[in-house]
């Protein structure tokens, strides 16, 4: 079983490992190619942990043998702050032994917009002086040179405009050479993870430098972050970020959510949950509860991920009977670390009484939930909410009181420590939990939910 979930693409079928049906969305990204062959920047905006990276990978292995493309990790080469030439360097891996010399052309003239004169001026100056060991005429140097200098700077500028326009039409005569009759699809991924400054520069060279006939550019991008990184760089909240990115971005794309059930599947075989000993009905009793929590706080992909990983690992450190009779439970708890860690310590520290438990736990697993799961789960999946939280709650009485047959009614049925709204679910909680409460079979689970939270605080995963 692998630890970290890594997707592998098949060249000769690009989607055929897709789990998610996500092959059905990718056209429509290859007709806008065909739409604006001239060129355009698209941005895929979908928060982090959805997909994006692997989508657009997928994507472009599925136009390949069609079109000329790049992939740009933005975030693995912001280490470098020459971004032009970095750009430079992706576009050089098209060219051919026909187009070699056309490239050439383009980094020479992309070679005067990146030059810096005025240090090199006075590292030479310096130089030329600290060797002789007097050092004090490097200041009256400096001065001497500086209307030199102040001519150097200008002719700088002026070059750098000229050669600005030679640069984009030496490039744009490369792209002609280099596309093979359509657009070359140069997709920049994980910008908005980079450090703002360059993030912000990419944009900016990606316009006013690369901005030719025949280049289609691919941001794939969290937006919201982008604007987060924009805010920074110009060191201003109010600075309107929509409209600046709007400057660079010509079409917007989102993918469509994924369907929970499919990829809670897709993880449960992934990391092999089946492998697990079963002495009975198997422990895949927590899917139905993992697609509905991941519906209800809409999880991203990656924290479905990590929350997968996280219950193997503890699942395959627990005894059969435990993995079957309370995956629920343990799900639930994980799923409480990782998404609400500040409930899950408390709960841990036993800092909650139970009805402050009771009332705080009601906002993460509710009693029912109807909106957007299918007819068909909509009664079972309201049972798995509705006795797993009561189950939860009746472990936490024990582990908070220590007591051997914790109790919550009085002998006429009444509550005693705990209230609900009066409402026809908080009803149907109550009547569960007493039922709970008063069937001596459920008593055989009550020491262990301080050897579940052991067994998962022994794990962390990042």
């Amino acid at each position: 079983m692998k630890l970290k979930h890594e997707f592998e693409i098949d060249p000769l079928n690009p989607f055929g490992n897709c789990k998610l049906d996500r092959k059905k969305y990718a056209p429509a990204l290859t007709n806008m190619l065909e739409t604006f062959p001239d060129g355009f920047v698209m941005a895929i905006d979908n928060e982090w942990g959805t997909g994006k990276t692997t989508f657009v990978k997928m994507w472009q292995a599925s136009i390949k043998k069609d079109y000329q493309t790049i992939y740009f990790n933005a975030w693995e080469n912001d280490f470098d702050n020459d971004v032009l030439a970095a750009l430079m360097g992706e576009l050089g891996t098209l060219k051919s032994s026909g187009t070699e010399t056309i490239f050439k052309e383009v980094v020479k003239k992309g070679a005067i917009l990146t030059k810096n004169i005025l240090p090199v001026l006075i590292e030479a100056i310096t130089n030329k002086y600290i060797g002789e060991g007097v050092v004090n005429k490097v200041a009256t140097e400096l001065a001497k040179s500086s209307g030199d200098i102040m001519i150097e700077q200008v002719t700088e500028y002026t070059n750098k405009k000229k050669g600005l326009i030679e640069f984009r039409d030496s490039l744009a005569t490369y792209i002609e050479a280099t596309k093979g009759g359509k657009p070359v699809v140069f997709i920049i991924d994980e910008l908005d993870r980079c450090r703002p400054d360059y993030a912000v520069e990419v944009l900016e060279k990606v316009k006013h430098f690369f901005s030719v006939k025949g280049i289609v550019f691919v941001l794939s991008i969290n937006k919201n972050e982008l604007k987060n990184a924009i805010h920074g760089v110009y060191n201003s909240p109010n600075i309107n970020a929509d409209d600046y990115l709007r400057r660079f971005i010509d079409i917007e794309y989102s993918i469509p959510e994924p369907d929970k059930e499919l990829f809670c599947n897709y993880l449960y075989s992934y990391y092999e949950f089946e492998d697990l000993p079963s002495s009975s009905s198997g422990i895949n009793g927590f899917l139905d509860l993992a697609n509905i929590l991941f519906t209800i706080n809409n999880t991203t992909l990656r924290q479905q991920e990590k929350i997968f990983a996280y219950t193997r690992i503890v699942f395959g450190n627990l005894t059969a009977n435990l993995r079957e009779n309370l995956n629920d439970v343990v799900f639930s708890l994980i799923y409480i670390k990782l998404l609400f860690p500040e409930f899950y310590i408390n709960l841990r520290e036993k800092k909650y009484g139970v009805q402050e438990m009771i009332d705080n736990i009601g906002s993460i697993i509710p009693n029912r939930y109807i909106s957007e799961i299918p007819n068909r789960y909509i009664s079972e999946t309201n049972n798995t909410l509705s006795w797993t939280k009561c189950f939860l709650v009746h472990l936490y009485n024990h582990y908070f009181s220590g007591t051997s047959i914790p109790k919550l009614f009085s002998n006429d049925g009444s509550l005693l420590e705990i209230s609900f709204l009066n409402t026809d679910d908080d009803k149907e909680f109550s009547t569960r939990l007493k039922y709970i409460f008063e069937d001596r079979t459920y008593n055989k689970y009550l020491d262990n939910l301080n050897t579940l939270l052991r067994k998962i605080d022994l794990v962390n995963i990042r």
